[in-house]
């Protein structure tokens, strides 16, 4: 179970990397409720920090698994 589990965190994590543009997050605006809300702080965090934005992806992940 913990290989399935750790093979999964690397997938996520590998595909948030690659998504990890400039015009792949104007498109998280897009989304009904959250998009607005969270837009500017992934721009801000995208800017300053990658690999923050990337722990806080992969956070989340952990919790709903």
């Amino acid at each position: 179970m913990g290989l399935l589990r750790a093979s999964l965190v690397f997938v996520i994590g590998y595909f948030t990397l690659n998504i990890l543009t400039e015009e792949h997050t104007k498109k998280i605006r897009d989304l009904p409720i959250f998009g607005p809300t969270i837009e500017p702080q992934v721009q801000k965090l995208l800017k300053e920090n990658k690999a923050m934005l990337l722990l806080l992806v992969l956070v989340l992940v952990e919790f709903i698994l």
